[in-house]
């Protein structure tokens, strides 16, 4: 099974708010508009535009991190906010609110460097290379379900494995893919992980704000596991809207334990399970126990698990995912630097 969707963005778009609860599309109708990005840059013209939706780990990881190898290179960073302790040198933060204001401080833009093509900012960036016939580039920060965006046309996708850069390109001819791996992973993998009972009490990692599966379906797996096997839920970070406070109420008087520590995922010293999140290879690669979890998956999700080796709960656990040979940031560095302009 691969990508389900169209391949245009703004086709994309309309599809995905179609498939979003009623709830969703009501709060979104409602919602204001965000402010234009800010853009973190030294002064003057840039090689390198990266553009990233959010500081998660993830985000951080896959698009910041690579940074660190690109010291020689002047980069200007796209964000919902200025990026502190990216650069050595001076820099500005200002709002873009169009490619022209981009161009007119620092520019024609020659690579650009987005995890998809889809937000106004990363679509803003994209747009400023095209104009200046420059390279872009799409970094893979998590794992793919079918109903991931498209990719931008005539791109290069630094992809985690030969199968997710297959199946992202999803049998188009004028996408370039390069396997570089997966900083996330790289980074849980060199921690020390605690020593964990494989039989202890386990955590469920919620998943809630997903829109790959119905509100109605996630939590009446989330709620089954915790139940059934005595488990803590931890909530994901986007569970803050009214609808999942209030499920998360109805479930604490029903008897569930919330995860109220404060403790970051990466340092979570028990065995978890989650539907597809990310966090499974992510306590996998950390030496953690770590399986996938749904009493009757959709077709998508078992070729996803297979895809990804994630095990079935009830299975011994998710193996450590591979790593490469060179560290996935570094081997993203090289690719851009190699497409900067001399």
């Amino acid at each position: 099974m691969g990508l389900i969707h169209p391949e245009n963005v703004d086709d994309w778009v309309r599809w995905r708010q179609r498939r979003m609860s009623p709830i969703r599309r009501i709060r979104g109708a409602f919602s204001s508009d965000p402010p234009p990005p800010v853009l973190t840059a030294p002064t003057g013209d840039l090689d390198v535009l990266v553009s990233i939706q959010s500081t998660n780990a993830s985000n951080v990881a896959a698009l910041l991190d690579p940074l660190r190898s690109l010291a020689s290179a002047r980069v200007g960073v796209l964000a919902e906010r200025a990026v502190e302790g990216l650069h050595d040198r001076r820099v500005t933060s200002d709002p873009v609110d169009s490619v022209e204001s981009l161009e007119s401080r620092h520019g024609a833009i020659p690579v650009v460097v987005v995890p998809s093509g889809v937000a106004p900012a990363h679509r803003r960036a994209i747009e400023a290379a095209r104009r200046a016939d420059g390279r872009v580039f799409v970094v893979q920060h998590g794992l793919l379900t079918p109903f991931a965006p498209p990719l931008p046309r005539d791109c290069t996708l630094l992809a985690w494995s030969e199968a997710d850069g297959e199946f992202w390109r999803a049998g188009r001819t004028d996408i370039d893919v390069r396997v570089v791996g997966s900083q996330l992973l790289w980074h849980a993998a060199r921690r020390t992980a605690a020593t964990v009972e494989p039989s202890g009490r386990p955590t469920f990692l919620g998943q809630l704000h997903a829109a790959e599966l119905g509100r109605g379906e996630l939590a009446r797996v989330s709620f089954g596991f915790c139940r059934d096997h005595n488990a803590v839920y931890r909530p994901h970070p986007s569970e803050v809207d009214k609808v999942s406070r209030l499920q998360h109420a109805l479930w604490q008087r029903r008897g569930i334990d919330f995860d109220a520590s404060g403790i970051r995922l990466e340092d979570l010293a028990t065995p978890v399970a989650a539907i597809f999140s990310t966090g499974i290879l992510e306590a996998a690669a950390a030496g953690r126990p770590a399986w996938a979890y749904h009493p009757d998956p959709p077709p998508w999700v078992s070729e996803m698990w297979e895809r990804y080796g994630l095990q079935r709960w009830g299975n011994e656990p998710t193996p450590p995912p591979p790593l490469p040979a060179v560290e996935p940031a570094v081997r993203v560095a090289e690719i851009v630097s190699s497409a900067i302009p001399v």
